[in-house]
């Protein structure tokens, strides 16, 4: 299996997983605020928050299969 460089997901490079939410390029954060908005599951996230574990997964498997993703919403 290979480990992919980079992966984009729905529109948004990544060349490494990040470690928390303030490293990942998906959140929107102003430049003196400790507070963002994450642009993947429309939450507001800390900057300093760990690495939520749907993330951690997506990332595991976003790297594993390598390419353009792009994340959906289930309808009920």
């Amino acid at each position: 299996m290979k480990i992919w460089d980079k992966i984009t997901i729905t529109g948004v490079a990544f060349y490494e997983p990040p470690a928390m939410c303030g490293s990942c390029p998906a959140l929107i954060i102003g430049r003196n605020d400790a507070r963002g908005f994450c642009s993947f599951f429309e939450k507001r996230k800390s900057r300093w928050d760990n690495t939520p574990k749907r993330c951690s997964e997506l990332f595991v498997k976003g790297f594993a299969f390598g390419g353009d993703l792009v994340i959906t919403i289930k309808d009920k």
